[in-house]
C-alpha cells in the first residue's frame, strides 16, 4: 500500500512537471504565468490538505491529478481565447481583458458540471471514492480562484510595471496576425 501511495505521489509530480513544462513552451510569457499560478495552486491544495486534515489514498491523488488537468485547462482555455485576440490585431491588454471575458463562462461550465459530478459521487459512495470527490472538489474550485484571480492578477503587476506582450511572448507569430491566425 505505502509502495503504490509513493508511486502515485510521484506519478502525479513528474506529470504535473509536465504540465507547466508544456504551458511555459506552448503559451511562452502567458505559460509562465500560469505555472506560477500553478505553483500557488499546488501549494494552496497541499496547505488544505494539510489544514483539513484529509488521508492520503490513490483515488484522493487522483482526484488530485485531475483538479490540477482543470487548473491547467482553466488556463489553456483564457489563453487561447487571448490569442484569438491577438491574432486579430489587439493589444496584449485588450486581448488579455477580452480573453478573460470570454473564456469564463466555458470555464466556470466546466467546473460546475465537475462539481456536480464531485457531489454525486460522494452522496452516493463511502470510503476512498469519497476522498476522491472531496479532494476533486476542494481542487476544482481552488482551480477557479488561481485560474480566474491568480493568473488575472499576475497580468495585471506585469502589464502595471509596464512590461509590454509582444504577440511572439504570448506564442503568436507574426504570420498568424496577418492572416487573423488561419
Amino acid at each position: 500500500g505505502a509502495d503504490s501511495l509513493r508511486s502515485g505521489l510521484i506519478a502525479a509530480l513528474v506529470g504535473f512537471g509536465l504540465v507547466l513544462l508544456f504551458l511555459a513552451s506552448v503559451y511562452r510569457a502567458l505559460g509562465l504565468v500560469a505555472d506560477l499560478a500553478l505553483l500557488i495552486y499546488a501549494f494552496l491544495l497541499w496547505g488544505l490538505i494539510v489544514a483539513i486534515p484529509v488521508t492520503m489514498t490513490l483515488p484522493g491523488i487522483a482526484g488530485i491529478v485531475l483538479s490540477v488537468g482543470v487548473a491547467a485547462d482553466a488556463n489553456i482555455v483564457i489563453f487561447e481565447r487571448i490569442k484569438e485576440e491577438i491574432r486579430r490585431g489587439k493589444t496584449s491588454r485588450t486581448a488579455i481583458q477580452t480573453g478573460y471575458q470570454k473564456g469564463f463562462r466555458a470555464i466556470l461550465d466546466g467546473n460546475i458540471t465537475t462539481l456536480i459530478t464531485a457531489f454525486i459521487l460522494f452522496a452516493l459512495s463511502s470510503g476512498s471514492v469519497r476522498g476522491f470527490a472531496v479532494l476533486l472538489c476542494i481542487g476544482v474550485i481552488l482551480s477557479m480562484f488561481t485560474a480566474i484571480v491568480v493568473t488575472r492578477a499576475l497580468l495585471g503587476v506585469i502589464s502595471g510595471r509596464g512590461i509590454h506582450l509582444s504577440p511572439g511572448m504570448m506564442g503568436v507569430s507574426k504570420q498568424e496576425i496577418r492572416s487573423g491566425g488561419r
